[in-house]
């Protein structure tokens, strides 16, 4: 019998987020919904010892799986953070049926179905997950988090605003136009070069 996971791990990043900006030496990256760490441990690599790799992800499966690579793979800079992203601090339903990469938040946010398993999940914005961690700049944002990216945005207000995170890659092809909703707040937000690439369904920009 396949094991699903096991092919998973095997595989390379689901998404081109350093399509327009390559990580390298010294530089903060972070990731919203680490999965299995696939990005997370080539990010690790590449922005080395005096870099950090923040990976948020409130996946009890996932988040086994994290901490695992963590420790075989020896990752000295990569701080996992056990928290879900929203536009404000709650606790908040997170569905944890199905595949671990379909795992959601769920409150109100129309993927609810009848049969779902949810368990409750800490949920925080960015701009105090950041702030408590003493994250001065964020080189690079990813996130694919099943139609929430909106939210994220939302919950960046202070450090989008302020020009603290300088590129973004962000997966926004779950619900239809979600994208042109998100490109126009981060257009508010000061984001430049925007676009959104249906082939991988990735909105990019930078400040």
């Amino acid at each position: 019998m396949v094991n699903t996971l096991e092919v998973e791990m095997k595989l390379p990043p689901e998404h081109e987020y350093e399509k327009y900006y390559q990580l390298k030496k010294g530089d903060v990256y972070v990731e919203i919904g680490g999965y299995l760490a696939r990005h997370g441990v080539v990010a690790s690599k590449e922005v080395e010892s005096s870099g950090k790799v923040i990976l948020i992800e409130p996946s009890p499966d996932n988040i086994v799986i994290i901490e695992k690579r963590i420790v075989d793979e020896k990752l000295k800079n990569v701080i996992l953070v056990k928290k879900a992203v929203y536009s404000v601090k709650k606790r908040m339903l997170f569905r944890v049926d199905g595949p671990t990469c379909g795992h959601s938040l769920t409150d109100g946010l129309g993927n609810e179905c009848p049969g779902n398993v949810s368990i409750e999940v800490d949920a925080d914005t960015l701009d105090n997950i950041l702030t408590e961690l003493g994250i001065e700049y964020v080189n690079l944002l990813s996130a694919d988090c099943e139609g929430t990216e909106i939210h994220i945005v939302r919950s960046a207000n202070k450090y989008m605003n302020e020009s603290r995170i300088l590129n973004v890659a962000l997966g926004s092809y779950h619900y239809p136009d979600n994208y042109k909703v998100i490109l126009k707040e981060l257009e508010a937000k000061g984001f430049k070069n925007l676009r959104y690439e249906p082939e991988n369904g990735t909105i990019y920009g930078n400040v």
